[in-house]
Parts: structure tokens; sequence; C-alpha cells
């Protein structure tokens, strides 16, 4: 049986410029308190806080105003509604880490029984991905370092083994996988156990049940860099 985290809210994406194929959509422009940050696509639901993650809202003026939630990585992650994950999606966010040399997550599953696949920033600074084919693998971006606390926009996009990393915009790494993975997942800012927690910032978490297209991740990176002062 699901598990109702909250309303399934279904107001303007503020951060969802690409919008076709949108699974979920977890934006904190979007959010009205620290409890609560509501998936806006309404097709699942909301999510609720463990620990204490802190809604930001006072950084930037104007139309550059933003939104954000800081993760502590002691104990501040969201959890929401179980939902089986395709092997063709993107997962497109904007992070800002202020913690190096440390592996850090942004999306997996709280439980070691149905995970298999999850989403990190490596202790080197780096994107990848992991995933179950006994035993657990690896890939690794080579490209950019994101660990540098400025924020960044990060872009796993994967269709069957083809699994191509962008940072800003820019395609980082395109990697092979050795198999092609589905996943589930209902976490965001720690992996199974809650271990390899987030501790950084996060504005924006979407995911979609397509590969994007180096274009769409360009011009999502355009369209909104510009509140993020990059």
């Amino acid at each position: 049986m699901a598990t109702n985290y909250g309303s399934k809210t279904k107001t303007a994406l503020s951060f969802a410029v690409e919008r076709d194929n949108l699974l979920q959509c977890y934006d904190a422009f979007e959010s009205t308190g620290s409890t609560h940050w509501p998936d806006v696509v309404g097709t699942y639901s909301g999510s609720r806080a463990e620990g204490n993650p802190v809604l930001n809202t006072t950084e930037g003026v104007g139309s550059n105003k933003i939104k954000y939630f800081t993760f502590d990585g002691a104990g501040d992650y969201f959890h929401f509604e179980q939902y089986g994950q395709p092997n063709i999606c993107s997962l497109s966010t904007w992070i800002r880490i202020n913690d190096t040399n440390a592996e850090e997550t942004l999306c997996s599953h709280i439980s070691g029984g149905p995970v298999g696949t999850y989403y990190y920033i490596m202790s080197t600074g780096y994107m990848a991905f992991g995933y179950y084919n006994a035993p657990w693998t690896t890939i690794e971006g080579t490209g950019s370092v994101v660990d540098d606390n400025v924020w960044h926009h990060c872009v796993w996009a994967r269709s069957g083994t083809n699994h191509r990393f962008y940072v800003d915009g820019s395609l980082d790494t395109n990697l092979t996988m050795d198999v092609a993975m589905g996943g589930t997942i209902n976490t965001i800012g720690s992996r199974w156990s809650g271990g390899f927690q987030f501790t950084g910032d996060i504005a924006h978490f979407s995911m979609y049940s397509v590969q994007l297209s180096a274009t769409q991740v360009s011009d999502m990176y355009e369209a909104q860099r510009h509140r993020f002062g990059v």
C-alpha cells in the first residue's frame, strides 16, 4: 500500500523548464515550510522531512530570488512515496555542496531490500551512479568537479545501457553501463539505512521518463542560471 506523505500540489512549475514526460518535480520555490516538499507534478504524493532540513528564502532579490533546502548531512533528508523508476529516465537537479571529500547522495531508497540504484556525487567531486548487477557497480564522471560550494545544474540522463552526465548545460561524461537498470526510489538526500547523506543545498529535483537530449539540458540550464549567479 502506498504511503501518503502530503498533498498532491498542482501549482506552477517554476523550475521545470522541460515539462514534457515529467515524473516528479520537487521544487523548493513551491515549498512553504521545511517539513514538506510538495511534488508539484501531482503524480506522486508530497514528501516528508526527516531530521531538520531548512528551507532558505532570503538569497537573491527580485526576479533572482531563490528558495532552497539546506541539508546538514547528519539526519536531514526527504522521504517520498516509493515508485519504480524506468530504465529510460533522467534526473535534473540544482545543487550546491559545501562538504568536500565525502560522498553525497542525491537520490536512492531508504531500505536495503528494494534498493537497486543510487545517484550521488563522489568524494572527489564528480558525478556518479550506482546500480546493483550482482555485485554493486558504479559509473563515474571524469569532467567537472561540483563540490566547490557554488551552484551547479547536474543531469543524469540514461537510456538502456547508455548514461550521460551533464554539468551546467554541457556534456560531462558519456558512459556505458553493464546492463539496463530500472530501480525503486523514495529518498532525496540519503542512501539506504540513512547512509552517505547529502550535505549542502538543493533547490530543485525532477525526474523525467525520457533520456533528456543535449539541447533540452542546455535549454534548462540557460533558462535558470541567472537565478544562481552562474
